[in-house]
């Protein structure tokens, strides 16, 4: 899967990934501000979410903010979980001089909802919170369902190192300018005056289902005092648009003429081939596929180019362990990488072909169509807050007690609707024994344990609410109702290895009983005859006669 999008909670068609303010210093050309308005202080009580609200604003000259004006977002409400949302409706809609963003609680994912966002020439977005701040606020353009253009009256930087993130697709009548070690994605963009890629800031670019991938604006990739290399990034069409993204084939056509001031790397996504026709100028440096791309690159040997690599990256299987506590730390387990955790960590997704395993706890996980979740290190627990599998789920089974000897995934929320979500067109599960363990005949095993009060919401593809399925020789019954009535369960019913009188055969068919007896009776009768004494059978002859 994409390896920035996911890094930076892909959630929607446009990525942006923000950081700590670097304003001093900073030599590009700044809008002007006259103030920076501080929204919602810590503590403060409001009864709207307006902007033209002036309660709702402090440090902004007894008003509200004025065209070229700087705003910092931060939020005001805490009710101490770990993630915390607020919408902020944007009615006044002025070309502002800046965005910065903060959190207020140090180790708190925040997430803002602003409806509309319009930025003046020169304008820098950035991360206004300090370095051992690992709070994460992340501001989405739009909605929670759906994201809005943000537009640019001109040139636009993004300043930072990674704190924050900015949702957004962009309309820009200049330049976007990455600066200062950005990580950074758009999609559905108008970016006429291109993009310029410095101190080794990266840049994703996604089509969007409903553009072409090809990009002709100019490019600039290096400068700065940065040592990194930049990486400019191409990703496929995703179909669904949703998190478990079924990626089409995707050949970008890149006809722009692309400057180089230092090496840079093009990061082709998974499924996306780059085609760089545009030439390629930068005396001694070289553009090169990164190393940990998916895709293929193709630089265009005849144009004028400082590098003729033509690079095709091959699949490497990565396994990488997680036994931090970092609850603001997102997971990527992308395709052919395995993710063993046994720390802490905040929203999981597994990709296509990628594997989750360990006894540690995530909050949000997503499980794509192809990928798989295998609790445990053989066997084990996992827990999530939350569960929504479209992938595989490969439950070992090896005794009678859960995280000892079989697996089991904990779902721990307790009043999300629904917190255990598993997709019937594309969800399966995998049931594999362990060792030598033969399980008995009515052993129930709780492979999720849906801690909260909500029922399951979805079933495994084939296989409904007490469905029967026989997997390595052992004959399960499965259930989305069992357990403490809301868990989902496997009874043991029959199989390899499962002790079986076959009384509840025969009980079962009432016709098979009749038969057997009267078989057994004529059985009965026939040793009965040879095993009379033998005055008995000569006077039984004598009678004959």
């Amino acid at each position: 899967m994409k390896r920035f999008k996911r890094v930076l909670s892909g959630t929607s068609a446009a990525v942006l990934s923000l950081s700590s303010l670097l304003t001093m210093g900073f030599t590009g050309v700044a809008h002007a501000a006259t103030q920076t308005c501080l929204w919602q202080q810590t503590g403060a009580t409001y009864t709207d979410n307006k902007f033209s609200t002036v309660s709702n604003w402090s440090n902004c000259g007894g008003g509200t903010p004025q065209t070229g004006d700087i705003i910092l977002l931060r939020t005001a409400n805490y009710n101490g979980s770990w993630i915390v949302e607020e919408s902020i409706d944007n009615d006044i809609n002025i070309a502002l001089g800046g965005v910065r963003l903060e959190s207020s609680n140090s180790g708190v994912s925040t997430q803002l909802y602003i409806n509309s966002l319009r930025l003046a020439n020169g304008a820098i977005v950035t991360d206004a919170q300090a370095p051992t701040d690992i709070g994460r606020t992340t501001l989405t353009v739009g909605s929670a369902t759906s994201t809005a253009t943000t537009v640019a009256d001109g040139d636009v930087t993004l300043v930072g190192q990674g704190y924050l993130s900015l949702y957004t697709k962009w309309n820009i009548t200049g330049k976007l300018i990455l600066s200062s070690g950005v990580k950074a994605a758009t999609g559905a963009s108008s970016v006429p005056g291109g993009i310029v890629l410095q101190n080794g800031a990266s840049l994703i670019l996604d089509p969007g289902a409903d553009i072409a991938p090809t990009y002709s604006a100019p490019i600039t990739l290096g400068g700065g005092t940065g040592t990194t290399r930049p990486v400019l990034g191409f990703d496929a069409v995703c179909n669904n648009g949703g998190r478990s993204c079924a990626y089409a084939s995707t050949t970008w056509s890149v006809t722009s003429p692309i400057t180089l001031l230092s090496d840079a790397y093009i990061y082709p996504g998974q499924e996306s081939t780059v085609d760089v026709k545009g030439a390629v100028t930068g005396s001694g440096f070289k553009l090169e596929v990164d190393p940990a791309a998916y895709g293929v690159l193709t630089i265009n040997p005849t144009s004028n180019n400082s590098a003729t690599q033509t690079g095709t990256q091959t699949q490497q299987v990565v396994t990488t362990s997680y036994s931090d506590t970092s609850i603001t730390q997102s997971i990527d387990v992308r395709k052919n990488n395995i993710a063993i955790v046994d720390g802490t960590y905040g929203t999981t997704h597994v990709d296509a072909s990628g594997i989750l395993k360990g006894t540690g706890t995530v909050l949000d996980l997503y499980v794509s169509s192809g990928g798989i979740i295998a609790p445990g290190h053989s066997p084990g627990c996992l827990k999530a807050s939350t569960i929504n599998l479209a992938g595989e789920y490969q439950f070992e089974l090896g005794g009678n007690d859960p995280c000892t000897s079989y697996d089991q995934i904990q779902v721990t929320s307790p009043s999300v609707d629904p917190s255990v979500t598993i997709d019937d067109t594309s969800a399966t599960l995998t049931a594999i024994k362990y060792g030598t363990f033969a399980p008995a005949k009515g052993k129930v095993f709780v492979i999720i344990d849906n801690q909260g009060d909500k029922a399951v919401k979805g079933t495994f593809k084939a296989l409904p609410e007490g469905a029967t399925f026989t997997q390595d020789g052992i004959l399960f019954k499965i259930s989305y109702v069992g357990g403490t009535g809301n868990d989902v369960t496997l009874t043991v019913m029959g199989g390899v290895g499962v002790p079986d009188t076959g009384f509840a055969l025969i009980s079962a068919n009432p016709l098979l009983t009749l038969g057997a007896t009267a078989g057994a009776a004529i059985v009965l009768v026939g040793m009965a005859r040879k095993t009379r004494p033998a005055h008995a059978r000569a006077h039984a002859a004598r009678r004959r006669k």
